[in-house]
């Protein structure tokens, strides 16, 4: 529509209806709206189905370290009816760190983080001289 604006020069002719395009153009907007949303559910379904299919390929529930463990009423009734996760599937409280072992591993995310801030600031001139050749043509 631009293109026939601009350079057709379309609002100068009869056949031009700026509102009949307008409802037209809106229409195609919903509808895009609509398609793209459609696209993004079904993405998240698929993840969602896939995630469920690498866990369980027998679509039967089986214990999962770390997720879940399939277990019988008389085992949650020797655990005094609780029901936290955490008791069933092999997580236990989080042992502390020690502070060494933290302040390295700080110092490896730190140094990380520097070298992707300059990566980034490479990609960003780069893609600025990019757009810049672009605009010369």
């Amino acid at each position: 529509m631009e293109l026939a604006e601009k350079k057709l020069e379309v609002r100068k002719t009869e056949e031009w209806n700026s509102r009949l395009i307008r409802q037209y153009r809106d229409g195609l907007n919903a509808a895009h709206d609509r398609a793209v949303q459609s696209i993004k559910t079904t993405l998240y379904f698929n993840q969602q189905v896939h995630w469920l299919q690498s866990r369980f390929p027998e679509a039967v529930l089986v214990d999962v370290p770390g997720l879940c463990r399939v277990v019988t009423r008389a085992e949650i009734a020797q655990n005094d009816g609780s029901l936290t996760p955490g008791r069933y599937v092999g997580v236990g409280a989080c042992d502390t760190e020690d502070e060494d072992d933290f302040e390295e591993r700080m110092q490896e995310i730190h140094q990380e983080l520097a070298v992707l801030n300059e990566e980034a600031i490479s990609l960003a001139g780069a893609i600025q001289a990019n757009f810049e050749q672009l605009f010369q043509k």
